[in-house]
């Protein structure tokens, strides 16, 4: 079945929804470069990167930990950037800026593998976030668009070729 976390949904940019970064950057001067050294700075109305990370990353594991996919063995998620940005940070223990600067082509697909453990064990800390989850994750590929994959046109099997 299909299921709608929101916690999965994008970044809360608050008054700069729908600006461009360099609009944001004009009409509101050093905002974005706070945003992206500073945690906990949300004076934007938005999320703070904190508040953001610690959102998708609780959401993805409870995900990852349901009961539902523990018995499928298996998950696909769609989700915004700011979601793969997350989750990859938390893995690699990245910075705020690292998170910034990570490139997460739009309509690409990331791949992660997860294997179940059998006891719960500490995530890879961000900052002052500590996360438990029961699952070893991999990364298997970054932001891989359609052309990546090499696509190719398979014709329809006909009676003769049977």
């Amino acid at each position: 079945p299909i299921e709608i976390h929101n916690g999965l949904s994008a970044v809360d940019y608050g008054e700069w929804t729908g600006l461009t970064p360099s609009e944001v950057e004009r009409f509101f001067p050093g905002d974005q470069e706070r945003w992206r050294t500073d945690p906990d700075w949300c004076e934007h109305d938005g999320e703070s990167w904190r508040a953001l990370v610690e959102r998708q990353w609780l959401t993805f594991d409870a995900v990852l930990n349901s009961a539902q996919v523990q018995r499928a063995g298996s998950v696909v998620v769609v989700a915004h950037q700011s979601m793969v940005r997350s989750v990859l940070t938390v893995m690699r223990g990245m910075t705020q800026r690292q998170w910034a600067e990570l490139e997460i082509p739009q309509t690409s697909i990331t791949a992660l593998t997860y294997h179940v453990r059998e006891t719960p064990a500490e995530a890879p800390v961000l900052t002052d976030l500590n996360v438990k989850n029961s699952m070893k994750l991999s990364i298997q590929y970054v932001g891989l668009k359609r052309e990546d994959f090499m696509p190719r046109f398979v014709p329809k099997l006909g009676r003769a070729n049977l």
